[in-house]
Order: structure tokens, then sequence, then C-alpha cells
């Protein structure tokens, strides 16, 4: 189809790769650049596209560095937040926008995830390991690294467990402890996290597990030497 200049909203997108896919249900509408694919299902009628928003795929570059992957990350936000996606094609002009609350608040989390790497863990980064988009430990791992950067060592939440129940009775008191390993060259420990119910557990039931939904518990975290 050529390429065309996209707006999201305030945002200006220039030489944007369209595709169309055809297939027996349905059609699919592609953007492309060098930072990312997005497809969508759409309508077309007098060259005009129309959204159908029933499916949707896309996929972020790898090794994006921090300022062009916060770009995406504010582009995807406003992309499912309902933001006007506003192109020319065959001189025809199609406005349509895409509504979809859990991907918007996915991309939410991500841009603070990126804004906690950037402020809290940059004295710890090499310059190797600065990039966002390269880290190999998962999004709760970076949490709790955070979260003890900051000095929050000790909270309270809610936790959702399932575990065997062994030798476990009703009313012993359960702590679950876990150790947090980390790439970064220049962080010289691990993070121990230890996991204390508020309250004893109560009726066990037969079942061989036992299964923990919305349980009160506070969490500390310290610092173990590698």
């Amino acid at each position: 189809m050529g390429t065309t200049d996209v707006q999201v909203g305030e945002q200006i997108l220039h030489n944007v790769t369209l595709r169309a896919f055809v297939y027996k249900d349905f059609r699919l509408l592609e953007f492309k650049t060098r930072e990312f694919r997005f497809a969508f299902s759409v309508e077309l009628f007098d060259n005009v596209f129309f959204s159908r928003e029933a499916f949707l795929q896309y996929e972020l570059s790898a090794d994006l560095n921090n300022p062009r992957l916060e770009n995406i990350f504010v582009l995807f936000h406003n992309l499912f937040s309902g933001a006007n996606i506003v192109f020319q094609y065959n001189h025809a002009k199609s406005e349509l926008s895409i509504k979809n609350d859990m991907e918007a608040f996915k991309f939410s989390l991500l841009s603070s995830a990126l804004a906690k790497y950037q402020s809290q863990m940059s004295s710890i980064l090499t310059k190797k390991e600065k990039n966002f988009s390269s880290v190999k430990s998962s999004f709760y791992e970076l949490e709790i690294l955070h979260y003890y950067l900051s000095g929050k060592t000790f909270y309270d939440a809610w936790i959702n467990a399932k575990f065997p129940k062994g030798e476990i009775q009703a009313g012993d008191s359960v702590q679950f402890v876990r150790t947090f390993s980390y790439p970064f060259q220049r962080l010289s420990y691990d993070i121990r996290q230890t996991i204390t119910l508020r309250q004893e557990l109560g009726n066990l039931g037969t079942e061989d597990s036992i299964q923990l939904n919305r349980k009160s518990a506070s969490i500390s975290l310290e610092a173990i030497q590698k």
C-alpha cells in the first residue's frame, strides 16, 4: 500500500508503511516503523478504513534505547486509550480509533516500570545495562529491587498462593522465603524476600494442596551478599 504519515492523538508518525492482509472472515491493516509493528482488524468502504476492534496484534523492536522506548510506551497507551488515528490512503482520509482498557493499563505499567528503572537504578547500572529493553529480569523482580533501593524494606500486601499441604495443619503460621538474583555487574548482593501471613491458617479441607486467595501478609526485604 505504500507509506504515509499517521497522526495518533497529538503525535505524528512519519513514513509509516501501510500493509493490508485479507483473510476469509476479516481484513487486517498494519502500521510498521523501525520501532514497532501494529495490526488490527478493519473494514474498507470507498477507500476509507473503519476499525472493527475484533482482532489486534503488535510487536516492539528489540534493544530500543530508553528515550525511544518511552515514546513507544506513550504512543501505545494513547492508541489503546481511544486516541484518533488519522492518515491518508488513495487521496481519501481515514479517521478511526481503538479502545482497549486492558492494553492501555499494560502500557501505563510499562511506562511506570521504565521510569523507576531509570531513576532508582541508574547508580548500579553499567553503560551496557542502561537499556530497559535488554533487561532479563521480570517486572516483578525489578519492582522488588526498586522497593529495596528506595528504602521500602517492610510493607503489607495481599497475596495469592498455592502449595502442597504436606505436614501443614490448621492453625499453623505460614512464611514463604525466596531469593532474587540480578544480572547487574555492580550489584554485589541478592534480595531475600520473606512473606509472612498475618493470620493463622483456617480449615484446610481434604485436598492435597492449599489455595490462598487475597490473604493479608507482611513482606520484608533484605540484602544477601553474593
